[in-house]
């Protein structure tokens, strides 16, 4: 018999990790995050971690464990989820995927192709083209090289623009060539997907919500203390950090400051839940607001059993 594994994906802000630990709970659970920014040690305010009392109620893994100055790749998370899986079911425990970052969920699920590392020189070329020439212009370049993986791609979404370009010139193969030479999840596995979502206006006033009260919280104080000299490309793009710089070195003020975290964090909510969206294995579950966390867990466990 496959072995199941519960995924519960979302765009941020909807509530997945509160309704993770209730289900962890009830069916006797560990989570594994799937965040891209959360398995950076430190950032507790700046990438809504779980607290520790939900970490007291189930156990969290691959959270708080890479040092701010470390790359840390999507094939990094893969495999060390993939270890982690069979250690959680040895246990007798269900293993609980969650989280945000739609490119390591797809990874575990569909695999990942044996594309090029990042050329950061390569990327940097390609950006200043499309400040130059304009963003339509890389999308217009990808549309020439590979028309299926433009095809896939929002023709604002230059940063996934400039990875398909990037693996085409860097490897001589498109991406979607090299999508065929993928390794899925393994066969004794069976995923069952949950997506929270929720009407976007209220999504949007949750946004808002949060922000404000990380902001009470210190999530300035929280940023302020990082050595930029000492942090990852990748935290450099965090959501929060240029924001909160700006505002540190007076361009911004803090009514602008906030506005743009809002804003950008909006911005991230809609590409998660376009990703997720073309996902047809996903069974989606509408939150209100108001909704009972108990009857969300309820029917969490019901698609779970019936797959």
């Amino acid at each position: 018999m496959r072995k199941k594994l519960l995924f519960i994906v979302g765009p941020t802000a909807v509530g997945k990790s509160k309704i993770a630990v209730e289900t962890a709970r009830q069916i006797k659970g560990e989570i594994i995050g799937c965040d891209s920014m959360q398995i950076y040690r430190g950032l507790d305010i700046c990438t809504a971690k779980p607290t520790p009392e939900e970490r007291q109620i189930a156990p969290y893994h691959l959270i708080d464990f890479v040092d701010l100055n470390k790359e840390f790749t999507v094939n990094d998370w893969r495999q060390k989820a993939l270890e982690i899986i069979p250690d959680i079911i040895s246990r007798n425990c269900l293993p609980i995927i969650t989280g945000g970052t739609g490119l390591y969920y797809r990874s575990l699920i569909y695999g990942l192709f044996p594309a090029p590392g990042a050329d950061w020189g390569l990327r940097e070329t390609l950006m200043q083209q499309a400040r130059v020439e304009g963003e339509k212009s890389l999308y217009e370049r990808l549309e020439e090289v590979d028309k299926e993986s433009a095809a896939k791609i929002n023709p604002n979404d230059t940063r996934r623009i400039i990875r398909a370009l990037e693996i085409y010139y860097l490897s001589g193969q498109t991406k979607t060539e090299l999508s065929s030479k993928t390794e899925p999840l393994p066969l004794e596995y069976c995923p069952v997907v949950v997506g929270l979502t929720m009407q976007r206006e209220k999504l949007y006033q949750k946004i808002k919500q949060r922000f404000d009260k990380m902001w009470d919280m210190g999530l300035v104080e929280e940023i302020k203390a990082l050595d930029e000299d000492d942090l990852s490309r990748t935290v450099l793009q965090m959501i929060g950090y240029k924001e909160i710089k700006g505002y540190l070195n007076g361009t911004y003020s803090e009514e602008e400051a906030k506005m743009l975290l809002v804003r950008n964090t909006r911005r991230l909510a809609k590409r998660q839940l376009s990703l997720f969206r073309q996902d047809k294995n996903v069974n989606w579950i509408e939150l209100d607001p108001e909704s009972s966390s108990e009857r969300v867990v309820e029917r969490i466990v019901e698609i779970y059993w019936k797959k």
